[in-house]
């Protein structure tokens, strides 16, 4: 009779919990390139950005391909003879800051800014874009896009919402963080270059054309 009242007993014991068990989520989240974005943060998130300065941001170079009827980023891997030839097949590239930010909610992903080379490149949406990173080092913001003025407007948080969000966690590498966003797919390399439909096709086949060199 002890017996069968012990086993009932734990029996219940592992069918039942204790007040205090948690269901939420345990152990370590897994993030895949589904959760890491080549995309600026939206217009409603705060965020900070790695780094204490602009020198802290990597830098990489992108081109655009066209993959059914939208036009995609594509970051360029290899060595500099390999982005020297995309950039001829491609004609145009650019070189960006990799900045890499983290939302007040987790979030994690990529925001390509255009490298100004020169005074005469420059833009409004660059320069405010590249101060805005610079602030979000330091302090939660998020921007808005002011289509008036053509630039982004920078909004800081409140110190008492600074505080809540605390600091960021940055929990993945720089590093790892790049390869996820763009992931296999929108990633240039040399070993796959040729055999990459959407490449190809917007490269197309280069026919050779007569040119007039006697000046008539």
């Amino acid at each position: 009779m002890e017996k069968e009242k012990a086993k009932t007993e734990n029996l219940i014991d592992q069918l039942t919990v204790s007040d205090d068990f948690n269901i939420g989520l345990t152990g370590d989240q897994l993030f895949t390139d589904t959760h890491i974005s080549p995309v600026k943060p939206t217009q409603t998130e705060w965020f900070r950005v790695y780094g204490n300065s602009i020198n802290d941001i990597k830098k990489g170079v992108l081109c655009k391909v066209k993959v059914g009827f939208k036009d995609e980023d594509f970051i360029i891997g290899g060595d500099a003879a390999f982005k020297q030839r995309v950039q001829h097949d491609m004609k145009k590239v650019r070189k960006v800051y990799l900045a890499y930010y983290e939302t007040s909610n987790g979030r994690m992903g990529i925001w390509p800014i255009t490298v100004a080379a020169g005074r005469m490149m420059t833009n409004k949406w660059i320069d405010t874009a590249t101060q805005i990173v610079e602030e979000a080092q330091h302090k939660w913001v998020k921007f808005v896009s002011n289509q008036t003025n053509s630039c982004y407007d920078c909004f800081r948080a409140r110190e008492v919402d600074q505080e809540q969000y605390g600091q960021p966690k940055f929990i993945l590498p720089y590093d790892e963080i790049i390869i996820k966003a763009f992931g296999e797919d929108f990633t240039l390399k040399p070993d796959t270059y040729e055999k990459n439909e959407y490449v190809q096709q917007s490269i197309g086949e280069q026919i050779g054309l007569k040119v007039n060199t006697d000046g008539k």
